[in-house]
């Protein structure tokens, strides 16, 4: 695995600056990348999230805090400059193969220093019971990526104030509130934040590297554009008739927003943070619109469909209590 290293000046940027450093390495190298970055505070939305439901954009507001969207899957996270971010871009086809072969790096390089970190969950490295890193995934240019927050020395308290999950999502996860979840890795080290990032860097890479050029960086900065648009940030609200919702164990919070015409499915759209494998849209809801909304018609729709092969953990009986509103 190589590091991917910044010239000097582009370093310090917005958050969709290095998810597109991202993108861009997946599409122009071959090897397996890896980097770490941090932003100023900053609210990272999943891909298939509605803000207003999941971030309180009144105090982001006040604070100067950025709102953020990202192109993969999960749920909602803050990070500062006291927190870590660590991507991976990697050639593995599978990408939940990928994730659990990232994210077991990321646990053994933690109990290689001494702390007793676990895998626990879709997507959440622990020390004990707090929740010190969570990542999120996606497919791109033949590439898997994966993105980590890793919590160093970040503000619990101010952590949990800009970000508002739902009560069904806490009581799915079966705990009180973010706050009580979360730790520190700084707290179970004597390294400075420097040292561990030069730790953690020397032992997933060694001491191969890429070093970005100016023309890259400009070239990236290009790409970084359409994220920071309002429309790409913000999107547009799902239109719907059927609204149902649930908490799925193992898949994540999952809303279907339906337009129904007739009986049929017009429209229908996915929000959550569920993790995608495949193409939501090709893969699965295609193949919904215009079907009937009735068990057997879904059923005949999605025949030749591995619904886990689309969103990680879910299966078809899953997807039809969801869409049909049936325990």
């Amino acid at each position: 695995m190589r590091y991917i290293e910044f010239p000097p000046g582009a370093e310090s940027r917005l958050l969709p600056f290095y998810l597109s450093v991202e993108e861009y390495v997946a599409r122009k190298y071959d090897d397996d990348c890896f980097f770490i970055w941090q932003v100023d505070p900053t609210v990272i939305v999943g891909r298939n999230q509605l803000i207003a439901k999941e971030v309180d954009e009144e105090y982001c507001r006040r604070q100067g805090i950025h709102i953020f969207r990202r192109k993969s899957g999960g749920g909602c996270v803050y990070s500062d400059r006291g927190g870590l971010m660590l991507s991976f871009v990697v050639s593995e086809d599978n990408a939940a193969t990928a994730f659990v072969k990232c994210m077991t790096l990321l646990r053994d390089a933690l109990c290689s220093m001494g702390i007793a970190a676990t895998l626990s969950g879709r997507n959440d490295v622990m020390i004990g019971d707090g929740k010190v890193a969570g990542a999120a995934f996606y497919r791109s240019a033949g590439k898997s990526i994966m993105h980590t927050t890793l919590l160093y020395d970040t503000d619990l308290d101010l952590l949990s104030r800009p970000i508002t999950p739902s009560a069904e999502k806490l009581e799915g996860r079966g705990v009180e509130s973010v706050r009580k979840r979360v730790d520190n890795v700084g707290r179970h080290t004597s390294m400075t934040m420097d040292e561990f990032r030069g730790y953690i860097r020397q032992r997933l890479c060694g001491d191969e590297a890429i070093r970005l050029s100016e023309m890259e960086v400009s070239d990236i900065s290009v790409m970084e554009r359409e994220m920071v648009t309002r429309d790409f940030i913000y999107g547009h609200n799902p239109k719907y008739s059927v609204h149902r919702k649930r908490y799925i164990d193992g898949v994540g919070e999952v809303e279907a927003f339906i337009d129904v015409k007739k009986g049929r499915i017009h429209n229908i759209n996915l929000l959550g943070d569920y993790f995608l494998l495949g193409d939501l849209d090709n893969d699965l809801l295609r193949r919904l619109r215009g079907v009937e909304l009735t068990r057997e018609a879904i059923t005949g729709a999605l025949a030749d469909v591995s619904l886990s092969d689309v969103i990680r953990g879910m299966d078809k009986q899953q997807l039809m209590e969801l869409l049909l509103n049936r325990i």
